[in-house]
Parts: structure tokens; C-alpha cells; sequence
């Protein structure tokens, strides 16, 4: 993860059932950026967005490899 922004709403509670929804805002050559909503049932408690940045094993950004990327492009059947 290389930054997240994180508006906090309501509490959750350590006995709660949340619901998290995750939806992808931006695909970049080496990122990722999400955008992250927990629910208790109606009730919004958290909007966060998300980036995640691949990098190889000695830290340095990668290209995201193409069976990452399929994964998130829509499917074209």
C-alpha cells in the first residue's frame, strides 16, 4: 500500500458485522487505485481510498503484470 485517505463516519464495533465494498477508481502502468466503503447494513462507517503500488523484491515500482491486470479489466465475452 502507498497511501490511503480514510474518512471515518461512525464506529464499528469488535462484535459488529460490516460489509466492505471495494471498487476500482484508476489502473496505472504500476498501481492500483481503489475506492473502499464499510457498511453496517445501511449505514455507511468508513469511505477510504486506496492505492497499491507493485514493486519488485529490492523495492522498486513494477509494471503490473498482464494476469493482474486482466483481472480487473471487464470481462470482453
Amino acid at each position: 500500500v502507498r497511501r490511503i485517505a480514510i474518512d471515518f463516519r461512525r464506529p464499528a464495533r469488535i462484535d459488529g458485522l460490516v460489509e466492505v465494498e471495494t471498487r476500482m477508481k484508476e489502473m496505472r502502468g504500476a498501481s492500483i487505485v481503489l475506492e473502499q466503503t464499510i457498511r453496517r447494513g445501511d449505514e455507511v462507517l468508513t469511505d477510504a481510498e486506496v492505492t497499491i503500488v507493485f514493486v519488485s523484491r529490492d523495492g522498486k515500482p513494477l509494471r503490473m503484470p498482464d494476469s493482474v491486470r486482466a483481472r480487473f479489466e471487464p470481462d470482453a465475452t
